[in-house]
């Protein structure tokens, strides 16, 4: 019994110190394995710094390149409708972005108001002149870049505007703003409907502007104001034409339908100040009738809130008959406004812009060569895959076998926690983990086998 006791002893302490050599072999192999890991995360990590550094890097350049091929794209539009040449279009480019220095306004959005302004059909030599005063309008009235330029664009040619009667229109425009119920983007929405019958009726510019700075004063939107002072001023300008009820108004008032032809030309706004004027004499019930018979049902309303409040219109008038007077003020308003923070911030965004824009502008001429020669490479794959189809189709399986091997290799990263497992874990633990590694290298080798079979499908 000793002796079978003592055999027993012999087997189990040999099996221990099997069992302990094992394991510590395992640990010295994970072991050395930690040292080379650890020395490998210095290295990647030493890599990692340098790739974020080059990614820095790259950044800023692509950021440089962008800025640069879209205001070059900026230009080319303005190059469509303006006709100038190349030298020219580079110079105003040059302008633009100088510009950017004193106007919160980025370089495509001023180059969008020099193109609105050459599709209006705005002289090339006027066209600079043009995108600072309708910039800085955009600025001082709270609009969109685009807005002001199509708004601006579009009353200038009605009304003839350019140059300083460009700058004296913002004037008056501010002028009625900053004095009246009526905000500057509404006064040019409603010039903007009104425009051609204003000036074939014979109003000036600040008459327009005044007209409709008194409606939207009243509380009528700007395409209400618009409509009913079209309705009115062609009713006026066309009085000979009228039917009957037209004349017997005119006769009760007073007024020939000739006379007031005559009037209007000789002094359109006179004449229209005039005969308001005289509808404002009227008693309440007469003068609804007479609106009636004058403009119809459906803009009498319109024109009667005008006439009970005429003294709008004679306030808007006094504001800016002067043109003297109000000269300046919206280049004030644009400096008052220039001082907030966000625009400083505009100003400062586009500093930042101009120095990228420059920089990036050097890497063009290699990037659209560089494209060129791409576009052929792509054009000749082409050409290859339409001859050799079946050949296409045997790289395309290599290719999407590489792809599956490198989705494969990503879950032996798993690798490092089972060996890490070995050292200091229960046995129950490390089996687990060498199971799901096992697993892992399963999904490996499938990868390699279809990496294999897409290879002999090449070969094929």
């Amino acid at each position: 019994m000793a002796a079978a006791t003592s055999s027993i002893d012999i087997i189990i302490n040999a099996t221990a110190q099997g069992v302990t050599r094992t394991i510590n072999r395992v640990r010295d192999s994970v072991d050395a394995f930690h040292d080379s890991v650890a020395r490998s995360g210095g290295i990647l990590g030493t890599f990692a710094a340098e790739y974020l550094s080059f990614a820095a890097a790259a950044g800023g350049a692509l950021f440089s390149v962008r800025e640069a091929v879209n205001f070059e794209a900026a230009m080319a539009d303005v190059a469509k409708v303006v006709n100038a040449s190349d030298s020219e279009i580079k110079q105003l480019g040059g302008t633009i972005s100088e510009m950017t220095r004193k106007i919160p306004r980025s370089a495509e959005e001023l180059a969008e108001i020099a193109a609105a302004a050459g599709q209006l059909g705005v002289k090339k030599e006027d066209i600079a002149g043009f995108v600072e005063n309708v910039a800085k309008m955009s600025t001082a009235f709270g609009m969109s870049a685009e807005e002001a330029g199509e708004a601006v664009g579009k009353i200038a040619n009605i009304y003839h505007l350019s140059g300083e009667n460009l700058e004296g229109f913002g004037d008056t425009i501010n002028t009625l703003g900053n004095n009246m119920a009526a905000k500057e983007p509404e006064i040019i929405d409603a010039m903007m409907r009104i425009g051609s019958t204003a000036d074939q009726f014979g109003l000036a510019t600040h008459e327009a502007a005044s007209l409709s700075a008194a409606l939207i004063a009243l509380g009528k939107p700007p395409e209400v104001a618009g409509t009913a002072i079209n309705a009115m001023l062609t009713k006026l300008a066309t009085a000979g034409e009228q039917g009957k009820g037209f004349q017997e108004a005119l006769a009760g008032m007073g007024i020939s339908a000739e006379d007031l032809a005559a009037k209007i030309q000789e002094d359109a706004g006179g004449a229209l100040l005039g005969f308001l004027g005289t509808l404002e004499t009227l008693d309440s019930s007469e003068k609804a009738k007479v609106l009636t018979k004058l403009f119809g049902t459906e803009f009498q309303d319109d024109v009667g809130a005008l006439v009970g409040s005429l003294g709008e219109y004679r306030k808007a008038l006094g504001l800016t008959k002067d043109s003297t007077a109000i000269a300046g003020s919206m280049t004030k308003e644009f400096e008052a406004r220039l001082e907030t923070t966000k625009e400083q911030f505009a100003l400062l965004k586009n500093a930042v812009s101009e120095v990228a824009r420059n920089f990036g502008a050097v890497f063009l001429p290699a990037i659209k060569a560089g494209i060129a020669r791409l576009t052929e490479m792509l054009h000749a794959v082409a050409d290859f895959q339409e001859k050799f189809p079946k050949l296409s189709a045997g790289i395309a399986a290599v290719i999407g076998g590489l792809m599956m091997f490198k989705v494969a290799i990503v879950p032996l990263q798993g690798l490092n926690a089972a060996f890490t497992a070995l050292a200091g874990r229960s046995l129950l633990t490390t089996l687990r983990q060498l199971q799901n590694v096992s697993g892992q290298m399963g999904i490996l080798r499938a990868s390699v086998l279809t990496l294999r079979g897409a290879l002999v499908t090449l070969g094929s």
